[in-house]
């Protein structure tokens, strides 16, 4: 933080009974709540399916995990400052160990739901090119979380120099590391994003679906958005003198964008709840007008399991794949292929 000029410290002694913490913890509830919500109807919908809970779905809980403890340090925080004016900090240590602390849980929430989503494509994609640009994906997302826990420990050397301007060291350019971090975290979206998209356009089925099966995935994109947003907020991060109410609005946007990433991860996982809700509408019970209640017609004789498979999979998609890029398709044979058709039974 630099030095806070004059003018600037009587601004902050006029504005003293100024706060955003109402802010800050309407945030947290809401997106603590959200995130719990989405990760519980996941394994909800995965414990319900024959295929049942992966490693991916374990990576997601990780993800919960660091992110419950981001944002219950956030709304912590604000005891000592946080969403109040510099000069209403009462304790700059605490201030700036969890602010420090912070940093690292967010950073690590982020990278568990990346890794959530490359290994739910590795369950349901048996193709040895996309295996490859998942585990390069994964090893630069690895780099990356280094890189931004390095950097967020040792911005001051000696580190208490974060919170103790008084203390003799020096400290880094750190908007500008904030904001070279914050592009790589986009750029990592949006290749999450894109992996996947030659393989799906490649499937065995109607235009139509292919569409839908995109647009479900391309849900993750809300999460790059927040990420474009939160990086016009952490360009000053460096440079104020007045962190305890500027930062406010990177740490809300940090939270939005964490639970917006789970909530986008576990979207997919939710079609066999869609599936049986469907059914239920289509089987279910159904009032008359004339008040009586009697069931739809239902044909009682049996149809082959190819000829309902694309309504009965849990993944978006329900169909064999290419073995390779450019690939003809063929029916699922291997293991890994079936397992692949069988995620929604």
């Amino acid at each position: 933080m630099t030095s806070i000029t004059p003018a600037e410290l009587q601004h902050m002694k006029e504005h003293a009974g100024d706060t955003k913490v109402p802010n800050i913890i309407a945030t947290v509830i809401t997106c603590g709540c959200i995130s719990y919500v989405a990760v519980a109807l996941r394994l909800y919908a995965r414990n319900t399916a024959k295929f049942g809970i992966g490693l991916d779905d374990f990576g997601i809980l990780i993800a919960l995990v660091f992110f419950t403890s981001y944002f219950v340090m956030l709304a912590l925080v604000t005891r000592w400052g946080l969403g109040r004016h510099a000069i209403m900090i009462t304790n700059a240590e605490a201030f700036g160990k969890t602010n420090v602390t912070n940093e690292i849980t967010y950073t690590m929430s982020l990278a568990f739901v990346k890794f959530s989503i490359l290994l739910f494509y590795d369950r349901i994609f048996p193709n040895k090119g996309l295996r490859k640009a998942f585990l390069a994906t994964a090893l630069f997302i690895i780099a990356w979380i280094i890189t931004s826990i390095f950097g967020s420990i040792f911005a001051c050397v000696p580190v208490n120099k974060q919170w103790d301007p008084a203390v003799p060291g020096k400290c880094m350019a750190f908007g500008s590391f904030v904001l070279g971090i914050s592009i790589i975290n986009i750029i990592t979206d949006f290749t999450l994003l894109i992996l996947p998209m030659p393989v799906i356009w490649g499937l065995n089925m109607k235009r139509t679906k292919k569409i839908l099966t995109i647009l479900t995935l391309v849900a993750g994109s809300f999460a790059c958005i927040v990420s474009i947003v939160r990086l016009a907020s952490v360009q000053a991060v460096g440079s104020t003198t007045d962190p305890s109410w500027d930062d406010v609005g990177g740490g809300i946007l940090s939270c939005v964008e964490v639970c917006v990433g789970i909530v986008a991860a576990s979207l997919p996982t939710y079609r066999p709840l869609l599936n049986r809700f469907i059914k239920n509408r289509d089987y279910g019970y159904h009032p008359r007008s004339d008040g009586i209640v009697q069931t739809t017609d239902i044909q009682m004789h049996s149809a082959p399991r190819s000829a309902h498979r694309d309504d009965d999979d849990d993944t978006p998609y329900g169909h064999s794949i290419p073995k390779s890029f450019g690939g003809k398709i063929s029916p699922a044979s291997s293991d890994k292929e079936r397992l692949y058709t069988k995620l929604s039974e």
